[in-house]
Order: structure tokens, then sequence, then C-alpha cells
């Protein structure tokens, strides 16, 4: 095959990339009568704009993540760290802290589900303790997203994937770093400016909709063996 053969490919699944990309930032509108809790793509939305080709984002979570991780673009090395190939749930927040360390002067940023923060959240008081400016956005829709989505399409219902509406700005205020509840979205960029103003870690608890991704889509699908 020639070259000219291998650049068309290239451009063809560019082309398919692009579309996909612009498929997601659809979903970001800040309000859909289908979905009137806010979109985990309108967190995406809102969020590209405090964040450059020179920011480090950690991802840590499912059906949440999913979105932001899709739509976020990191084009330079060492900008991001994403949890399903680098360790499961949960080790996001010690990523990002450690992301800090090793980059004192960047901006880090975790986004994280409700349900992977819960894991090892008590580490911001390591952040508050060494001065790590972490920047954390917590998608919050009190269930382990992935699982629970995939649990009802396959068997028409949730079984213990449900959790609490837990209030980890609340936790992040006891540990000494910023914290703000956000369940609106008009409130959402202004509440991730004072976040990135703020001279700290900090953290925003967004309640998110229960949605689900496209990632959980064709898991089911396959399974079902209906793609």
């Amino acid at each position: 095959r020639n070259w000219s053969e291998r650049t068309e490919w290239i451009a063809a699944m560019r082309s398919t990339g692009e579309k996909w990309h612009d498929d997601l930032e659809e979903l970001g509108k800040a309000e859909d009568p289908k979905h009137p809790q806010m979109h985990p793509m309108f967190v995406s939305r809102t969020l590209q704009k405090f964040v450059d080709a020179d920011t480090h984002i950690t991802y840590d979570g499912g059906d949440y993540c999913h979105f932001l991780r899709a739509s976020i673009r990191r084009d330079l090395p060492f900008r991001f760290h994403n949890v399903s190939s680098l360790g499961m749930i949960g080790v996001g927040l010690p990523y990002a802290l450690g992301a800090q360390v090793a980059l004192p002067d960047k901006r880090v940023v975790l986004a994280v589900g409700d349900g992977s923060l819960g894991f090892n959240g008590m580490e911001i008081d390591t952040m508050v303790r060494h001065r790590l400016p972490v920047k954390m956005f917590v998608g919050n829709n009190s269930i382990w997203g992935i699982d629970w989505q995939i649990q009802k399409g396959l068997y028409g219902r949730p079984v213990w994937t449900d959790l609490l509406p837990t209030r980890y700005d609340v936790v992040a205020q006891g540990l000494g770093a910023y914290g703000e509840h956000v369940t609106k979205a008009e409130d959402l960029e202004g509440a991730m400016k004072r976040a990135f103003d703020y001279d700290g870690p900090a953290l925003l608890n967004i309640d998110v909709g229960q949605i689900i991704s496209p990632v959980a889509e064709a898991a089911i699908s396959r399974k079902l063996g209906t793609h």
C-alpha cells in the first residue's frame, strides 16, 4: 500500500473523531428537557474554559468521566492520567497529588466520580498540609455509574449500586480545602472560577444526572448482541 492510501485512512479516522466530538458537544447544552439535572458534558464544556494544553488532568471514575475524557483534548505528553489503563478506580486523587508535586508550576485538575472519590478522599488533608493546589471536580450522581447503568440495561434493575448524595464539599471544608456544592448549571462557571482562583486545593461537588455514557451503552449492546 502506498503512503497516500494510509493518509486517506488517517484523514477518515480524524473526520470520524471530529464528528464524535461534535456529537458529544451537543449533549453539553445547559438546558435539556430529557435530563433536568446537569449533563456531564455540560461540566466538560464549562471546564474547558479554564484548562489549556499545559494543564494536567486526571480522570477517575466510570460514566461521568467517560464524557470528560472523550471531549477534553490532551495533546502534550505527561498531561493526563486515565485510571482505566493505569489502575482501578480510587487512584485519581493520589495521582493528581503526585502530578502537582511533579509539576509545581502547572494547573492540575482531578475529574472524579463520587464513588471513586470515596476511596482516597481523606488525602485532601495531604494536599492542604503540603499546599498542593489541585482542583477537584466531583460529578455526583449518587450511584456507581457504569455498573448501575449496565445492571439496568442487562437485568432491568440495579443491585447494590446506589450511593448516598454525599456532601464531599463539606468533607473538603472540614479538611481545610475550599469546597462548594453546585446544583444548577447556571452556577457552574462562577463556581469553577472561584475554585481556580483559590490559592490551595479546591473541590466542587457537582450534582449531575444519572445519564448513561456511550461506553456503557456499547457494553450493553455487545452483551445483548444488538450492536
